[in-house]
């Protein structure tokens, strides 16, 4: 391909199909590390606790200078610090007590992020995901 793509749709198209050619994991060599470390694991977590003036000061210092997905900022979560401090203590002690991490601190948001070279080559630029904020603290 050697046609120099302006169409914003279209090069979302390119670097997606680009990304998905070379980032292909089955998942099976990971997986089976994963399975050896459980299987070997005897610790158990009996009660965890979520300490609110901790995890505030988490929140708070957040570096609002870094990259985040789109909708909740880093500054926002340090600015609202105080006021959403308990109900994100009552998620993370819930997502430890059903094991279950929330879904929508799931999903990331993919960008190309341009490495070297040729800036309208695709090989050029790398997936970064950038992950919720909450699903990091």
């Amino acid at each position: 391909m050697n046609e120099i793509v302006v169409d914003t749709r279209e090069k979302i198209k390119i670097l997606n199909e680009y990304f998905a050619e070379v980032c292909t994991w089955t998942g099976s060599i990971i997986d089976s590390k994963i399975a050896d470390c459980l299987s070997e694991s005897k610790v158990l977590i009996n009660k965890f606790t979520v300490v609110q003036p901790e995890a505030e000061n988490i929140l708070r210092s957040l570096d609002h200078s870094r990259a985040y997905a789109p909708e909740i900022t880093n500054r926002m979560i340090k600015n609202m610090a105080q006021s959403i401090v308990k109900p994100v203590c009552k998620l993370i002690y819930e997502s430890f007590e059903t094991s279950i991490f929330p879904g929508i601190w799931k999903n990331g948001v993919i960008n190309p992020l341009y490495k070297s070279g040729d800036s309208l080559k695709r090989s050029n630029y790398r997936p970064i995901t950038l992950l919720k904020v909450l699903s990091k603290v």
